[in-house]
């Protein structure tokens, strides 16, 4: 018997990128939506198309990044945190690279930055996860009331 079926592990690995899609195109249009807001600039973009292409290039980013991110970084995190913490990352950061990056280049700029928020709360969530070290689990071990 195989400790870890090949088959349930590529139906989870296709959700997770499924899941990736969904949110990443979230956090993209939401992005954008927000930049829109805030510069009161809703009038020069070309209606819904632009929010759809950010939607599109979120999705992108998701449907690649999240199953590598969960697999290699958030094994113990559950998986609503996980992707509220990561979409929310991953906006924060598109938000910050449109008005920082966007001069330089209008997709580019922002899509780097949110991909830097997605890592940062992606590496932030695996600090706040992690294993309890084994000399200290031993230490404590030694206390514990039988």
């Amino acid at each position: 018997m195989l400790r870890y079926d090949p088959v349930r592990a590529l139906v989870a690995t296709a959700g997770l990128a499924l899941a990736g899609a969904a949110f990443g195109g979230f956090a993209g249009a939401i992005a954008l939506a927000t930049v829109m807001v805030l510069t009161n600039d809703v009038a020069n973009f070309s209606g819904l198309l632009a929010l759809e292409i950010a939607g599109e290039v979120g999705a992108v980013l998701g449907l690649i990044s999240a199953p590598l991110i969960v697999w290699v970084m958030l094994r113990r995190v559950p998986l609503g945190r996980a992707f509220l913490a990561l979409t929310l990352g991953t906006t924060l950061g598109g938000v910050f690279g449109w008005f920082a990056f966007s001069r330089l280049d209008v997709i580019f700029g922002p899509t780097v930055a949110a991909f830097v928020g997605l890592i940062a709360s992606a590496v932030a969530l695996s600090f706040r996860y992690e294993r309890t070290p084994a000399l200290t689990s031993a230490y404590f071990a030694r206390f514990k009331v039988q």
